[in-house]
């Protein structure tokens, strides 16, 4: 079973270097997500960055699910955070 994520690493560089970053980085691994984070994955594909509530509501999941399937993106490597 996945545990949320609480606390994950910083990194402070400019927005228009992402790309480098990201080339230097190996891929995540793929498959094996639980449905309500194939859903998210999904859905943030398809319409990009969202606030929390946002895709609470375009999911359709509760808030502790789709938190949970933030922090398995994320701990995967597949989801980012713009703040902490």
């Amino acid at each position: 079973m996945f545990a949320p994520l609480r606390s994950t690493p910083i990194s402070l560089f400019t927005r228009e270097n992402l790309r480098h970053w990201l080339e230097l980085s190996a891929p995540p691994p793929t498959g094996g997500f639980a449905p309500e984070t194939e859903l998210v994955l999904k859905t943030l594909s398809e319409s990009g960055a969202m606030f929390f509530g946002e895709l609470v509501s375009a999911t359709k999941l509760l808030p502790s699910r789709a938190e949970q399937a933030l922090g398995e993106l994320a701990a995967q490597g597949w989801a980012t955070a713009d703040s902490f």
